[in-house]
């Protein structure tokens, strides 16, 4: 159960397209709930079993905004209607994968007796901000709704060290598995094929992923300002992306190329173009650990990465990953100015942690195993 697309979100996708391929390798039975009208699973995993799945659709009563209180409503809204759908499905585990703090609520009235699992792939009630008293409120308030939600769960799966030790507070002597981001074993395989075509004269840095609030990609456009001579190149989509252009526009930034969604195939041509990776993860976004970064360490491209907390010690076990701090651009000029490739030998290191530890198909396969053998 999600309330995100998974046509539309690829982070949302990338989370639990693995998940429902590995109960469909397990001989167990899927339904899908989201707000899309309807998806192919063929077209996004390789299972004999998908004749298994089946999907159902609730549909969101607005459009995503940036507007934080309409968004909430239309989300509580969406989470109510998918409740509605859970119960109807009598589902032995229900399985519910947030970033939307809001998909938790519904559990608070849930009565039922299904597995609960919870996937928490962020903590995103805890990057509300505390500015003003009415703010700081509204997310105590917030705070105390999904915890409530998430007392009721029966088993967590979680991404990091900062999650697991968030859920241990709430929910003493809980059931904890680590189902950490990484990359598809396929994409993987396609990364690791790369030649790189950058052109030495032309320097390159891309951005590619979710063009959003915590990415705050106006770091990335203002470094470009300062470097015009470097081709700088946003890949994806997301609620930031026309502000971006309008400020690129109105500033008459000529060097900052914007591609919007592309599809893989193309996404390979960009890896293979260019001579930079660039990621960057707020500081109010502290929990989170993006899988692009997997993604790009795989390619054997440098990467520049603005982030603290979680993902930055990560990171740090990689070569050829030079961290700032984040949205700081000052430091991402500096980095672009003294950039170097990673050796081989430090590709081929970078590459053996990513097999043994983040390959997205096999981590979970491991932890939807676990979950089947506690259900029976």
């Amino acid at each position: 159960m999600t309330s995100y697309s998974i046509k539309g979100s690829p982070p949302v996708r990338n989370r639990i397209i693995p998940i429902i391929q590995s109960f469909l390798e397990l001989n167990v039975e899927v339904e899908l709930l989201c707000n899309d009208k309807s998806i192919s699973i063929e077209d996004y995993i390789d299972c004999k079993k998908s004749n298994a799945f089946t999907q159902r659709m609730a549909t969101p009563i607005a459009r995503v905004t940036r507007n934080f209180i309409v968004r909430a409503l239309v989300e509580i809204i969406l989470s109510f209607k998918l409740l509605f759908l859970a119960k109807k499905s009598n589902a032995d585990i229900i399985f519910i994968t947030i970033p939307s703090m809001f998909l938790v609520l519904p559990l608070i009235f849930m009565t039922n007796r299904s597995m609960t699992v919870v996937d928490i792939r962020d903590l995103t009630w805890e990057y509300l901000s505390e500015s003003s008293f009415f703010s700081s409120f509204v997310k105590k308030l917030i705070r105390k709704i999904v915890v409530a939600g998430l007392k009721r769960a029966d088993l967590f799966t979680i991404t990091n060290k900062k999650e697991l030790d968030y859920i241990a507070e709430i929910v003493p002597n809980s059931v904890k598995y680590h189902l950490t981001n990484g990359v598809s074993l396929a994409r993987y395989k396609d990364l690791v094929m790369l030649e790189s075509e950058a052109v030495k004269m032309d320097m390159k840095i891309t951005y590619i992923g979710t063009v959003g609030i915590a990415q705050n990609l106006i770091t990335f456009i203002k470094a470009a300002e300062l470097r015009p001579m470097i081709s700088f190149q946003v890949v994806g989509d997301g609620i930031e992306l026309d502000r971006l252009n309008k400020y690129c526009r109105l500033n008459e930034v000529h060097n900052v190329q914007f591609y919007g969604s592309l599809d893989w195939s193309e996404i390979l041509d960009m890896y293979k173009a260019t001579d930079i990776l660039y990621a960057n993860i707020s500081a109010n976004y502290a929990s989170a650990v993006p899988s692009k970064i997997f993604e790009y360490v795989s390619s054997g491209v440098a990467v520049i990465f603005g982030s603290t907390g979680v993902s930055r010690d990560i990171l740090s076990k990689f070569y050829g990953v030079t961290m700032i701090d984040p949205d700081n651009v000052e430091q991402l000029v500096r980095a672009l100015d003294n950039m170097q490739q990673p050796t081989a030998e430090q590709v081929v290191h970078n590459r053996k942690l990513i097999e043994s530890k983040f390959i997205r198909d096999k981590v979970a396969k491991e932890v939807v195993s676990k979950i089947i053998a506690m259900h029976n």
